[in-house]
């Protein structure tokens, strides 16, 4: 075979295979030429060296998200594939060179910048305090602060000011509160106050403009009145009704206008509240229940994810994060440990498939075998697998992005709390996990 020539077997239909031998032979040419001829008119300038970009591939590149980056379509990530012989498009390596064929007007940057105070970053933790941590790496992720809306405001501009994604979660109270002032959001007749109580904090605080209207609101200890003869249940109508007076109040604001206002994430394996038309209190339903209802008006989605414990194995530590078990038949195969946001992903409207979606908890919440246990002290690589796996269901173009993925949780308010470094194998993982710089967004 000839220097500079590659062979390529193709399949032809035989009678085909005998015409072209015999029109080779009576023209005196040999088959390799007559297929070069055939080649070289069909491909045309396509693909010519000299005219492809090259792309050295960085920490948490995707090909699809290269394919975004030069040809403004995530589908085409099979052109730089082809092109550079990648059989398997989930191998691509750090430092490698990719020739990116038929482009000549570079890498297009997306025609909206990220608002200040949204961070193109997976990685984060609920609760401020944890920020230094992905600074150092020159990853700037994701923070939430959770408040109740009496409480005194907060100026978020230093977190926005390095680069950080600034979430904020609306809370009427807590179950351990006076009994008068419980619930996450209050009881149906005081809506509208709410709302302009939610509206007033946010009027006061300056640089965030995600907020996340309560909590849980499947979970019985976020009823307003929990635990007191007048607990009322949140069924999905009465927190649609609530979450549509807080945008309405949040998104009259003078600067507000364009503010995110976000679905409270709904509890996993939760079937504590029950309506007529969710008899069993199946949690992926109330939350498809509660988006449906919404519609348009909604702004984006938090979603809680979470395994129960690790397991060890024969073979090593099973995170769990992969883990396809579905115990339950009643409830259509929901899954048990991490992938439960695969469920929830897959009820969102199809409306609703282009707004932002946040992981706002996860870790590794309780072992039913050890239920004192939160998170493993030790480094087992929990978390790197659990940002692995989102920026792999990101790197599905059918897929619908998830923006972030936070820690639960940075401060010591009960027992996951990293930031007293009682668990400190946590953040050695977490820090391991920053230098793969993994995106839901090129930019």
């Amino acid at each position: 075979m000839a220097t500079g020539t590659r062979q390529i077997c193709v399949d032809l239909r035989a009678d085909l295979a005998d015409r072209l031998e015999r029109k080779a032979a009576a023209e005196g040419k040999t088959l390799a030429s007559v297929f070069g001829d055939a080649a070289t008119s069909y491909v045309g300038d396509f693909g010519v060296p000299q005219g492809a970009a090259q792309y050295i591939v960085q920490p948490g590149d995707t090909i699809s998200g290269i394919a975004f980056r030069y040809y403004g379509d995530y589908s085409k990530w099979r052109i730089i594939a082809d092109y550079n012989h990648i059989s398997n498009p989930n191998l691509i390596n750090v430092g490698q060179v990719l020739l990116i064929p038929d482009t000549s007007q570079g890498p297009i940057t997306p025609t909206e910048p990220l608002p200040a105070g949204e961070s193109p970053f997976l990685y984060g933790f609920h609760d401020l305090g944890g920020e230094n941590i992905m600074l150092q790496a020159g990853v700037p992720g994701w923070v939430l602060h959770t408040t109740k809306v009496n409480e005194g405001a907060r100026d978020f501009a230093p977190q926005v000011d390095h680069g950080l994604g600034v979430m904020v979660r609306l809370n009427n109270g807590y179950s351990d509160d006076d009994p008068s002032s419980r619930g996450t959001i209050p009881f149906q007749t005081s809506y509208g106050s709410f709302a302009a109580k939610c509206a007033d904090w946010v009027g006061r605080s300056r640089g965030c403009h995600i907020w996340i209207v309560g909590n849980e609101p499947n979970m019985v200890a976020e009823r307003p009145g929990y635990n007191t003869p007048v607990e009322q249940v949140i069924t999905p109508d009465r927190y649609a009704d609530c979450y549509r007076q807080v945008r309405v109040a949040i998104r009259g604001l003078n600067g507000h206008d364009k503010d995110q206002v976000i679905v409270a994430a709904t509890a996993p394996w939760n079937d504590q509240t029950r309506y007529p038309a969710n008899p069993s209190g199946y949690w992926v339903q109330y939350f498809a229940d509660i988006l449906n209802l919404l519609g348009n008006t909604c702004d984006g989605i938090a979603i809680h994810t979470y395994t129960h414990g690790i397991r060890q194995t024969s073979a090593g530590v099973d995170m769990l994060i992969q883990d396809e078990t579905q115990p339950w038949p009643q409830f259509a195969g929901a899954h048990f440990n991490f992938r439960t946001y695969r469920d929830f992903m897959a009820v969102i409207p199809s409306g609703l498939r282009n707004r932002p979606v946040y992981i706002t908890e996860t870790d590794q919440d309780r072992d039913p075998n050890n239920p004192q246990k939160t998170w493993d002290t030790r480094n087992v690589g929990w978390v790197r697998q659990a940002y692995d796996e989102i920026n792999s269901w990101n790197s599905n173009p059918q897929n619908q992005k998830i923006r972030a993925l936070l820690l639960y949780r940075w401060t010591n308010a009960d027992a996951w709390g990293l930031g007293d470094n009682s668990k400190p194998g946590v953040l050695d993982d977490f820090r391991q996990a920053l230098t793969s710089r993994y995106r839901w967004r090129d930019q």
